[in-house]
């Protein structure tokens, strides 16, 4: 298998090993923040970036590119599991509404 950021972020992320402030942390997140608008628009910005500075790139531009992979993917699996947090709320309210 290719190492890939999102395997290599599986591997080095286990998650019995955060700290239960930190998972609450992440559940507010996925309640409270609009991901996919948050993801669109630091990619739109990023893009910007590169498009107005296409010469004389710093010279840490290939560690941020690589760190933003992994915060591109974060929030993409981010706003996948806010769709199915939605999509179960909305299956329980329909579930209670019938049973009523």
């Amino acid at each position: 298998m290719a190492v890939t950021p999102q395997n290599k972020m599986l591997d080095n992320m286990k998650t019995e090993t955060l700290s239960d402030d930190f998972k609450g942390e992440i559940d507010c997140f996925l309640d409270c923040a609009k991901v996919n608008r948050l993801s669109r628009n630091l990619r739109f910005m990023l893009l910007a970036y590169l498009d107005r500075h296409k010469h004389g790139f710093p010279l840490f531009h290939n560690d941020l590119m690589y760190d933003l992979e992994f915060l591109f993917y974060f929030l993409d699996e981010a706003a996948k599991e806010q769709r199915n947090r939605k999509r179960a709320k909305k299956a329980a309210i329909a579930s209670t509404t019938q049973a009523a």
